[in-house]
């Protein structure tokens, strides 16, 4: 945020923003056009307030003066001694200070002092009251300085969602009151055209800066008094108990030469020797102590710039609560529960069994597999084919379609398939290795077989014969190459291995009772009853 770039400039008019203006910011921005206008008028002003501030100290500093004497008011010189006989000084209340110590002996139970020389004093902290600096920064983390209302009504504001545009100040753009006071001091008001014309008609036709007058053209100097400074009459009398006339150095001398050995002018108290001092309450002001708490509900502790900071930046960029928001904050918490959604804006609570916490509570898909037992090492390892009801595999998993993968990809699936590519089992049924039992001789592991075609050695004689011993069973046949082939041979020949030379025999010889025609080419392919699965594998 930058500041207004103000000019000492007296602005005719001031603009009025409109209802239909946009809010637009920055140096040209018209909604900062009214409070430059208002900050050139005012410096305008400042310049011609000093001015005349210094018109007056010149005409103070004017030597064409009068003196005091005993029967006439006038100009003095000031004295601080305290053995002097001069009936010209004036003694300074340091000598008068001096006397009246030394002649009463001590300071009285019940007196004052300026704060200035209040020593001791200590600082608000945390654990103990004291006096305290007032900031209405926002983002401070101090924890010796007490937040402002203004600071903390900002951090409420923004925590409930809210946004407050925030004041003026001599440091920070902001909103801002006008007031037409000429009398004010405030540094949060400004000044509206009215009282700026009433400051510049003052200014205007008044003596230069730089002159003087004759004291006999000086009217209405005021008289000094206990409350305002002014001119004074001397007065060399000890007993006298006026309060308009000032002690001459040799009253003072009387009054110092009565008593010696007394306290010094100038000393200080200990914290410990201040009492009555009140504490700060929300009526009115006095020490207080500081807290960065929070969560405090205390109306008798000040919240420190930190305490303000964690607040405001709880807040800071978070969006006003909504009806989603709402609907979670309506669940009655409980354990083992758990949100979710039921339609827009509708939440409900699910019960959160032990097995579902410690898989919340797991901190990758890893952890999850080894819980569920899937892990590497687990009754299920990477690499087992498993039926899956869809077409699409779950996370985690790669389907047996014959794709191609990288070690570095899946290096425990690479120890298993060490030729970087998955079985394609679509279409397939799986078969147990023969592993030596010769049952499925000759053949590896992932290798492919081929469908087998039947027929039967009754389909393979060709004849009436019968007296020739033929091979009654079934033969098989070991490649699909073999249905190609045409009738037999030799169509008297009893022997089916004359038919069907392509085939693996596996039938018994004997003699055929009764003549069969032949079913050349006549073959039998058979599968079983099956269901259709997607194999997938584990992928890690």
């Amino acid at each position: 945020m930058g500041n207004l770039n103000e000019t000492e400039k007296w602005e005719e008019k001031i603009y009025q923003l409109e209802t239909s203006d946009p809010v637009l910011g920055g140096a040209d921005g018209i909604s900062n056009r009214a409070p430059r206008q208002l900050a050139n008028r005012t410096k305008w002003l400042k310049k011609k307030t000093e001015e005349a501030a210094q018109s007056l100290a010149e005409h103070v500093r004017s030597r064409n003066h009068p003196d005091a004497t005993l029967t006439a008011k006038g100009f003095t010189q000031l004295s601080s001694a305290t053995n002097s006989t001069s009936e010209t000084l004036a003694a300074t209340p340091k000598a008068v200070k001096a006397a009246y110590d030394l002649a009463a002996g001590k300071a009285p139970v019940s007196h004052t002092h300026p704060w200035s020389q209040i020593t001791g004093v200590p600082a608000a902290s945390l654990t103990a009251k004291g006096t305290v600096q007032l900031s209405s920064a926002t983002d401070s983390q101090s924890e010796t300085e007490a937040a402002t209302p203004k600071a903390v009504k900002i951090a409420y504001d923004l925590a409930r969602g809210k946004y407050t545009a925030q004041d003026a100040t001599t440091t920070r753009k902001g909103i801002v009151q006008l007031s037409s006071a000429t009398n004010s001091t405030s540094e949060t008001l400004a000044a509206t055209p009215k009282a700026v014309k009433a400051a510049y008609d003052l200014a205007a036709g008044k003596a230069p800066v730089s002159h003087t007058h004759p004291w006999s053209q000086i009217t209405g100097v005021p008289a000094a008094s206990l409350t305002a400074k002014g001119t004074v009459q001397l007065s060399s009398a000890t007993d006298s108990q006026s309060e308009t006339e000032a002690a001459t150095p040799k009253a003072v001398k009387a009054a110092y030469d009565l008593a010696a050995g007394k306290a010094p002018v100038s000393h200080t108290h200990p914290w410990s020797q201040i009492t009555g001092v009140p504490a700060a309450s929300l009526t009115a002001k006095g020490t207080i102590q500081l807290s960065s708490a929070i969560n405090s509900t205390s109306e008798i502790l000040a919240a420190t710039p930190k305490a303000v900071k964690a607040a405001y930046d709880l807040a800071n960029g978070k969006q006003p609560a909504d009806a989603t928001l709402t609907a979670l904050a309506g669940l009655a918490t409980a354990a083992d529960r758990l949100p979710y959604f039921t339609g827009a804006d509708r939440a409900a609570l699910a019960t959160l069994t032990a097995i579902g916490r410690a898989i919340i509570a797991k901190g990758s898909i890893k952890d999850v597999l080894n819980y569920l037992g899937l892990g590497e090492g687990s009754a299920l390892p990477v690499g087992v084919p498993v039926p899956w009801p869809t077409a699409t595999p779950p996370a985690g998993w790669l389907k047996c379609d014959g794709r191609a993968f990288t070690k570095e990809q899946y290096p425990v699936l690479a120890r298993v398939y060490p030729t970087l590519r998955l079985p394609d089992l679509r279409g397939e049924f799986i078969r147990g290795w023969d592993d030596g039992r010769k049952v499925d001789t000759g053949r590896s592991l992932l290798s492919g077989q081929a469908a087998t075609f039947i027929r039967t050695a009754l389909q393979d004689y060709y004849g009436y014969d019968l007296n020739t011993n033929v091979k009654v069973g079934i033969a098989f046949a070991t490649a699909d190459s073999v249905i190609t082939v045409g009738n037999p041979a030799n169509p008297k020949a009893g022997n089916n291995s004359d038919y069907v030379p392509a085939s693996a025999d596996n039938s018994i010889t004997g003699i055929q009772r009764t003549a069969e025609d032949n079913f050349t080419g006549a073959w039998i392919s058979m599968r079983p009853r099956n269901v259709a699965f997607n194999y997938i594998v584990r992928a890690a």
